[in-house]
């Protein structure tokens, strides 16, 4: 089945409509969100791009699954989309993160790096409200959309939920550190020779969903930012002292001493089967062989929620 373009318009509709509805992540802040970005404009995102230009992994819209199976797609965006999310309000998202917006920004400081992971979190959140917010007004309009909501689908709201459930819990134990810097979280810091890509993201391991209970448990979570620097390619890599296993603590540490060929294989890992917050400079993607970026696309459509091992480097001699 193939969306028609009265579908594709109501899909518009509902996806602006629900991007517009977002409030504020700051605790007790009833405001509407702006768009923020994870990682800023200037400083970072305009030091690897002259044209402004970007490539991002999205989701393709529900409809165009049915299609092909192709969950997944290369989309040119430019500097105001890029790892942008309706997350704060104008003044908290120019109030909380001060000290990281600055030119200079020091990313080997603690705070600093709870402040990106305290960013990415509240992200995933506002993306968990936006994906099941999106599926109810499908619902509501179904005899236009013609969408099947089966079983499955049910499964997924619910685990929306829980999954939610338990980020913000994890959100109030960031914003606690943060206020009172307990060294709860550790943090990698890693500096490689530049490379045009960006990331900041959450990742979790060791999942239990009680579905019926609304309850989601998520032993071990990670935190990964991947900046550029005028000239270096920063890497910090952390997790919460008390929801961490030994396979996240190890991975952690797997980040440093990469040759340029070892660390293209760990970000094309990253990237296909971890995480969804990354993106490169539109000069790398043209850089990069058609075929390879074919091959990365059928590995995540196939692979983004399992430890499927890479045998390919989407960096490859870069």
């Amino acid at each position: 089945m193939t969306a028609t373009k009265q579908q594709l318009a109501l899909l518009a509709k509902i996806q602006k409509k629900v991007l517009k509805e977002i409030k504020c992540q700051c605790p007790g802040c009833t405001e509407f969100a702006i768009n923020s970005h994870l990682l800023q404009r200037h400083g970072i995102l305009n030091n690897i791009s002259c044209s402004h230009k970007f490539r991002e992994v999205k989701y393709r819209y529900p409809l165009y699954w049915f299609a092909d199976d192709n969950y997944w797609e290369f989309k040119s965006i430019g500097i105001n989309e890029a790892l942008s999310y309706p997350i704060f309000c104008a003044k908290h998202d120019t109030e909380l993160f001060r000290s990281i917006e600055v030119k200079n920004f020091n990313l080997d400081n603690y705070r600093n790096q709870l402040l990106y992971s305290y960013r990415a979190l509240c992200g995933e959140l506002v993306k968990i409200e936006i994906v099941f917010t999106q599926w109810l007004e499908f619902k509501k309009n179904n005899e236009e959309l013609n969408i099947s909501f089966n079983d499955e689908v049910s499964e997924l709201l619910r685990k929306l939920l829980c999954t939610g459930n338990s980020l913000r819990r994890l959100k109030d134990e960031l914003t606690e550190e943060i206020n009172h810097n307990s060294g709860l979280f550790y943090f990698k810091y890693y500096t490689y020779p530049k490379l045009d890509i960006y990331a900041s993201a959450i990742y979790g391991e060791d999942e239990y969903h009680d579905l019926p209970a609304g309850i989601m448990i998520r032993e071990s979570i990670l935190f990964i930012h991947i900046i550029p620097r005028e000239n270096t390619l920063e890497i910090i890599v952390g997790y919460p002292q008390n929801h961490v296993n030994s396979h996240i603590r190890k991975y952690t540490e797997l980040w440093g001493n990469l040759d340029a060929n070892s660390l293209g294989y760990m970000l094309t890992d990253l990237f296909a089967t971890k995480i969804e917050n990354f993106g490169m400079s539109e000069e790398l993607y043209n850089k990069i062989p058609e075929e390879t970026k074919m091959r990365f696309i059928e590995f995540k459509n196939q692979h983004s929620n399992d430890d499927a091992p890479i045998d390919f480097n989407l960096f490859a001699g870069f």
